[in-house]
Order: C-alpha cells, then structure tokens, then sequence
C-alpha cells in the first residue's frame, strides 16, 4: 500500500470506516465518537490503575497499631492522703482552702491544745518524781549522801530527804541495836571462855588434891571425913567446869545468831530496796513512754502537712466543733509522687489489653495537635467490671484501668507554671497489637457477607 495515503479509521461497533481527515468534516456527534483518545486522558487512566495497583500492595505488606480508646483522668497513686485527728478534739481554726498548695510542715488545723497539754504537763510531775524516788533509793542502797535534782518541785524535794534521812537512820539504828547485841554476847562470851580456864585449873587442883588425900587415906593417916570432902570438892569443880562450858556454847549460838539476824536484815534491806528501784525504774519506763504518747499528742493539736501537696477536699467542720478520732478533716494529693492515669476498659476491649502495653495520652485541657502526647504503659487491670451512671445510656459496665505516666517530654507549648494535676481529664490509646491496611478494609466486608449469607 502507498505509504502517502491515509489509513482508514478502523471499524468500530458497526461504524463505518472514516478517513482521518475526514474525521473533522463529520457531524459533530460522529466526530467525537471518531476522534482519536486523548494522551492525557490515556496517561490519567495508566496513573490511576498503577495508583490502585500500589495502595492494595501497600494495604497487604504495611502494618498498622491496634489500639483501644479509653477515657479516664490524672489520679494519684492510693487515694490521697487523709488527715485526721488522733483523738477526739474541738477543732480550733482550719488554716487552708479547697485547690491551695501548701508547702511540707506547713500549718493545715489548729486543735484545741488543752487536754494534751494538762496530761503531758501531770506526766512530766509524775516522771520528775519517779526520777527523784528512784535517786532516793540508790542512795539509800548505797548509803550516800541524797542529793535531790532540780527538775522535781520544792516541796517533792523537801518529802524525800525527809524520808530518805528517816529511813537512813532507822536502817542505823537497827544496825546499832545488833552492834551492841553482838557486843554484849561476845563480851559474854570472853568471860565465859575466861571462867572455863579458871575451872579447868580448879579441877585440875581438886584432882592432885583428891590424890593426896587419897594416899594419906589408905596409909590411915588421915580419917575418911577428910577424904570424901576432896571427892565432893572435886566433883563440884567438874561440875562447875561442865557448866561454864555450856554457858559459853550457849552464848557463842546467841552470837552467831544475833551476827546472822543483822546479816539477814542487812540482805532483806538490800533486797527491798533494789526490788524498789527496779519497780520504780518499770514505772518510769511506763511514765516515759506515756509522756511520749502524750507530746505527740499535744504537737498534733497542729496538724500540718507532710509533704507538698495540694487541698482536695476540706470536711466542714465550724469552729468550736468536735471532731472524732480517725475521721478526716482534710484530704491532700501529694504534688511530689508520681501521677497515674485511671482509665474505663470497656467490656469488648478487655480480652485484648495486658500489662505493660505502651499507651499514648491526650490531655483534654491540651489538645494533643498543638501540645503534645504523653506516653506511658498499662501498669494494671481491675479483675471484675464495675459499673456506673452514663448519661442518657444508664449503667454501663466498665473495668477500671490504671496507667503509668512516664514520659512527659514530648508535651510542648505548655505554660510555664504548668504541671499535671489529679482529676485532668485526658484519653488514652492503648496500644494492644499490629495488623495489615488490608485488614481493616476487608474485615467489615467479609463480616456483611457472612451475617447476611446465615441471616433468615
């Protein structure tokens, strides 16, 4: 075919063949449906089909978080902290406003001080006079001078050297009474030791005697009146002799007896005494450790705060008003713990979420666009669902949830006296696993089908 003639448009749905230059003389309908494709239109269609091409690919290979939306707020870890009354008191002025920041030991409540002070001011008498007994006797055990301590009033003074210097010179003069007892008997007794010497000399005589009258006797030179008078004589001094000797056994058993009395009233005394001291050092210790109940009571007539925190709620209680023991007057949240998040699982996300999955928090004050997320993990999960009163939805069931805050940094364009406060409401994205684009397009179809495959 000649090269220089013009092919033919070809036929198409029964159309009959056109020459191209033709194409533009042809009523204006035939024209377009003649008219040869468009490049750009060509090129829009190979770009949108590769553009559809690419996203499903992306779709099957990219993968994307699971994450579970929860709502729920800044709380501080337990429930705050309580302060209370020790016993019950009249609460005198409350120095503090619901929301105040108050510094450690700084006055929150002021209670009426007068029954601390009168039991610790009758604990501190007592224990000055316990100290001054307990002196008095470890004296007395020593027999020492007493000398009082000045902690004690005039007048305990005043009764306890009187009766220390009483009871010193009763002890003496019991000591005195054995003195002069042991001194007599053993006077007695040297006397007695004295006679049994003499008497044995006499015997000793009135036996020689005896003899010799004996001998001058039997040679008959003497008469047996003069011989039976040194039996007699004799006989006597023996029985003398025996009976010096029982007198000195005797006194010498009154002796040892007196010495063992005085020594038993001296170990008795001791005795006493040191059971005294050690009873009175128990009633001392009882004192101290009352006297410690009773300041610590009297310094919590001011109730101050233990920490940097800040008021969150404030009982009223008027002036003059009792307070009973143990209830609370005020709660603090401490500002220095760190804070938590307590979030609401929802029911058909609990079988999903597990401990130590990473979250991203959104405060609601901050819009998370121009401020900021923080991040943190699950750090627990309530093991039963509570319920509550939801607006215009009644009760609906939730599991409590709390969140660890850990990373704060990535909050940005804050103020500059900002910080996190207990009660910021904020929602939280819990990050519980990772899946395919293709997924999330594909699931909701397929899930249509199947309902309504087995739907009546």
């Amino acid at each position: 075919m000649d090269p220089n003639v013009p092919k033919k448009i070809e036929k198409k749905n029964n159309v009959l063949d056109v020459y191209p230059e033709a194409v533009h003389f042809l009523p204006d309908h035939l024209e377009i449906e003649h008219a040869p494709l468009p490049r750009a239109a060509r090129l829009t269609t190979i770009a949108l089909i590769s553009l559809i091409s690419f996203l499903t690919l992306w779709a099957c290979l990219a993968d994307v978080d699971i994450v579970v939306n929860a709502k729920g707020k800044v709380v501080a870890p337990g429930k705050g902290l309580t302060i209370a009354a020790l016993n019950d008191s009249i609460v005198k002025s409350i120095e503090v406003r619901i929301g105040q920041i108050v510094k450690p030991n700084e006055v929150l409540v002021t209670l009426d001080p007068t029954v601390p002070e009168a039991n610790e001011a009758q604990l501190r008498f007592n224990q000055a006079r316990a100290r001054l007994v307990l002196s008095r006797l470890r004296s007395e055990l020593a027999d020492t001078p007493f000398t009082p301590s000045a902690e004690a009033s005039p007048s305990e003074q005043f009764m306890q050297r009187r009766l220390h210097a009483d009871r010193l010179e009763e002890y003496r003069a019991r000591l005195r009474g054995f003195d002069s007892r042991i001194s007599e008997i053993s006077g007695n007794v040297q006397s007695l030791e004295r006679q049994v010497a003499t008497s044995a000399r006499q015997e000793n005589i009135g036996r020689e005697v005896l003899g010799m009258r004996s001998e001058v006797y039997k040679q008959g030179v003497d008469s047996k009146l003069s011989y039976l008078d040194a039996q007699n004589a004799h006989a006597n001094l023996i029985a003398n002799n025996e009976r010096t000797k029982k007198d000195l056994e005797a006194s010498k058993k009154l002796l040892l007896q007196i010495q063992a009395e005085k020594e038993a009233y001296v170990k008795q005394r001791q005795g006493s005494l040191s059971q005294e001291i050690a009873d009175n050092e128990k009633e001392l210790e009882a004192i101290g450790n009352e006297l410690a109940k009773a300041t610590r009571q009297r310094e919590l007539s001011t109730l101050t705060s233990p920490v940097q925190a800040m008021v969150l709620d404030i009982q009223k209680y008027p002036s003059s008003s009792v307070v009973k023991s143990g209830e609370p007057i005020l709660v603090l949240a401490p500002m220095q713990s760190p804070l938590e998040a307590e979030v609401y699982i929802e029911p058909r996300d609990i079988g999903f979420i597990r401990a130590n999955d990473p979250a991203a928090m959104k405060l609601e004050a901050f819009p998370y666009h121009r401020y900021g997320i923080m991040y943190g993990k699950l750090r627990s999960v309530g093991e039963d669902s509570l319920v509550k009163d939801s607006a215009g939805h009644g009760q609906t069931a939730y599991y409590p949830a709390r969140l660890e805050i850990s990373d704060i940094t990535k909050l940005r364009n804050l103020p500059g006296d900002f910080r996190l406060i207990p009660g910021m409401t904020l929602e939280a994205n819990i990050t519980v696993g990772q899946r395919k684009v293709i997924t999330y397009l594909l699931y909701p179809i397929l899930r249509a089908i199947d309902d309504s495959i087995r739907e009546r």
